[in-house]
């Protein structure tokens, strides 16, 4: 890492858990002053360039490595790294963030602008490799590079990050509607400009449940929480989750939580959390 900093190669960082305080604390200094570096505006670096040079991988529609250039990052081992999935290369967190985003892009064949992230390439077992690249995809392959596009600006990327943001405006409006019955799918996919299938899938992925399930384990959350912190009538319960009969909602919450709401009306339940 030493030699990477020396030559302005601002992207390795040291793995500072399950080693000794003496490493850790040099570790976390060093990991400060590359991620420093790597942060600071262009108008701001030195004007030596730096030796590192573009990465490339390509992967098949099962994210096999097909072909690559990486040899920056694996110079002794790049042949053998065809026919590894690529998610091999990636620390965990990476692993996670990536499988999410294939899988979203895998929904549409539409994609005017190449997504991007920051990844973290597992270089040794105490040094990862901190990189943005750019995902290009088509049903039949996938190019991810740390080159910027070059047709469009970076800025113009769809960031991971956005993902996450549109799920979370779907969840938020959801939350604010559980007073009354949830629409289609097809509906909410509609209002936000997404399709259905895509949000569902993307919903799963970072909700684990769909979208109505999550909608319904939110209304018997809210009953509960009324049950147990209000005097409120189970009637004026049910319509404030949005159910029509409390007759209906007796039997959601009795199959959802498998005792019936007025169990929680008892003395000894009360001002529990």
């Amino acid at each position: 890492m030493l030699k990477a900093l020396l030559y302005k190669d601002y992207g390795y960082r040291l793995i500072t858990h399950n080693t000794n305080p003496d490493f850790a604390a040099l570790a976390d200094a060093l990991n400060h002053l590359a991620q420093a570096h790597q942060q600071m505006p262009p108008t701001e670096k030195t004007s030596i360039p730096s030796t590192s040079t573009p990465i490339t991988f390509t992967l098949n529609a099962d994210n096999i490595i097909t072909d690559t250039h990486s040899d920056a990052l694996f110079p002794s081992s790049e042949k053998a790294l065809i026919g590894l999935p690529f998610t091999s290369l990636l620390c965990l967190s990476s692993q996670q963030a990536l499988t999410a985003i294939l899988h979203t892009l895998s929904l549409s064949t539409a994609h005017p602008n190449p997504y991007h992230s920051d990844l973290d390439f597992q270089i040794t077992p105490v040094l990862y490799y901190h990189i943005r690249c750019y995902m290009y995809y088509t049903p039949t392959q996938v190019v991810i590079t740390s080159a910027p596009p070059t047709h469009s600006t970076p800025t113009q990327a769809t960031p991971a990050t956005t993902l996450k943001a549109k799920i979370q405006e779907i969840t938020d409006y959801i939350d604010a509607h559980l007073d009354g019955s949830l629409p289609r799918t097809q509906a909410i996919a509609h209002r936000f400009g997404w399709n259905e299938k895509k949000l569902v899938q993307l919903f799963k992925i970072i909700h684990r449940q769909s979208p109505s399930a999550y909608y319904q384990q939110q209304r018997m959350k809210k009953a509960r929480q009324l049950l147990l912190h209000t005097d409120m009538p189970l009637e004026e319960i049910a319509t404030t989750i949005g159910y029509h009969s409390t007759n209906s909602f007796y039997k959601a919450f009795k199959k959802y939580y498998h005792h019936p709401p007025s169990r929680l009306r008892h003395p000894y339940c009360k001002n529990k959390p």
